[in-house]
């Protein structure tokens, strides 16, 4: 009897100690498990944590950028609205300019004042009913005008042309440089001034070409120059006018820096 005790106490114990390190097996099987998932978590965490910092400094970015266009479009709009106030208050009511920037006087005892792409001129006397001039920085500008080529023409042929119509014939040469051939009618040196005329051959109507000598070597020109002879006039047309005098059409052209050869 005592053996058969024995016999099963050790196949208990056994067993016991079977169990034992299945137990310990499996908690070191789920001791690994459960720091796997650990690990996993938190570098999840981290992750997010990263993502949700790049998008918060991303929305951070567009909102300063918003800001700033704010800012600036805000600016903007305030130097319209004092350049407006400028411009009106000069244009309309004659008064001003409040946000430019006064100048020292010129040599007329005019003030000049200068504003972001204007400038207003005072004058000491009133110019018709007015007595401030607003100009824009764009018209001050002068750029570098590109040779023109000389329209050749003759008194006769131009003659014709005002007739015809004074206005169109006017905006064609405005400002043109042109060679006129015609014969000279009179000379006025102290002026710098020469005159030539064409009678149409019905003597119906006249032209006068009007010419204001260049300011370089005109005296020696006016000296050389004889009256009743052909001569050839280069000029840019200032203006044209017409007038009816004693039953005839009087067309007068006048030229500036006008230069002539006989």
């Amino acid at each position: 009897m005592l053996k058969y005790n024995r016999t099963k106490e050790e196949k208990i114990r056994e067993e016991v100690i079977t169990l034992a390190m299945k137990e310990e097996e499996i908690r070191r099987a789920y001791s690994n498990i459960s720091v796997k998932e650990k690990k996993q978590k938190l570098e999840n965490k981290t992750s997010k944590k990263g993502k949700n910092k790049k998008e918060k400094v991303k929305k951070e970015k567009k909102i300063k950028k918003f800001n700033l266009k704010k800012i600036l479009l805000f600016l903007f709009l305030i130097l319209l609205l004092l350049i407006a106030v400028d411009i009106v208050s000069v244009t309309k009511f004659d008064k001003g300019p409040f946000f430019a920037i006064p100048n020292k006087k010129t040599n007329n005892e005019n003030n000049e004042y200068y504003g972001l792409g204007y400038k207003v001129t005072k004058y000491s006397k009133k110019i018709g009913k007015k007595q401030r001039k607003i100009e824009f920085w764009w018209n001050l500008i002068k750029l570098p005008q590109l040779p023109q080529k000389k329209i050749q023409i003759k008194d006769s042929d131009l003659l014709k042309e005002i007739l015809k119509d004074e206005k169109k014939t006017y905006s064609k040469y405005k400002n043109k440089s042109v060679k006129i051939a015609s014969k000279l009618f009179e000379i006025d040196p102290e002026s710098h001034k020469i005159t030539a005329k064409y009678t149409d051959k019905n003597e119906e109507s006249e032209l006068y070409i009007i010419c204001t000598m260049k300011k370089e070597n005109n005296q020696k020109v006016i000296n050389n120059l004889e009256a009743e002879k052909d001569i050839k006039m280069t000029g840019n047309i200032k203006n044209i006018k017409t007038k009816i005098k004693d039953d005839k059409k009087k067309a007068n052209v006048y030229l500036k820096n006008c230069s002539s050869k006989q």
